[in-house]
């Protein structure tokens, strides 16, 4: 009978313990997480604004392709952060479709265009699909924006160069003149 609350207070610090450690967020949920900072989101956004411009300069038939991919390449630079799941989500979203897009669209006669170590592949409908893509980037901008006070402040860099970009592939232009 004496080991009896011996038994007891080790089976509650074992259930304790059982408990923690089930309720500890993993790496993958943010416990390892960079957080939000203005200048990650400013990055993101360089990266996005330079890639598309430098899109905007290829043949109309392979700008789905190469906006398609800046996305991806942007995404890739939110992946290992947790606490900005909902922007590499809403990037990743655009570079998915895009690349559905160039699936369903691909023009075959075509040869590849090398440009900034990708290549790229044409479509048989470009405009169609460069506007496409321009309402894809607008949902995203959308998306980006419909957050919390907190997210929405430290993404706001991401979400002006998302409103940018889908203005520039509606009109075209590549933004670097004003």
């Amino acid at each position: 009978m004496t080991n009896t609350p011996r038994i007891l207070l080790t089976a509650f610090f074992l259930a304790a313990g059982l408990v923690g450690v089930l309720t500890t967020p993993a790496p993958a949920q943010g416990w390892l997480s960079q957080g939000i900072t203005l200048e990650q989101s400013q990055r993101v956004a360089d990266t996005l604004d330079d890639g598309v411009a430098a899109c905007l300069q290829v043949p109309i038939t392979y700008q789905p392709d190469c906006v398609g991919q800046v996305f991806r390449d942007a995404a890739r630079q939110l992946a290992n952060n947790a606490d900005y799941w909902e922007a590499e989500v809403a990037l990743t979203r655009v570079s998915r479709n895009a690349a559905m897009l160039v699936r369903s669209m691909k023009d075959e006669d075509a040869d590849r265009l090398r440009h900034d170590g990708n290549r790229l592949r044409a479509v048989t409908s470009p405009a169609g699909g460069v506007q496409y893509l321009g309402d894809l980037v607008t949902e995203a901008a959308g998306t980006v924006r419909s957050l919390s006070a907190y997210e929405v402040r430290l993404f706001a860099p991401i979400a002006e160069a998302l409103n940018d970009i889908a203005s520039r592939l509606s009109t075209g232009r590549d933004g670097s003149a004003s």
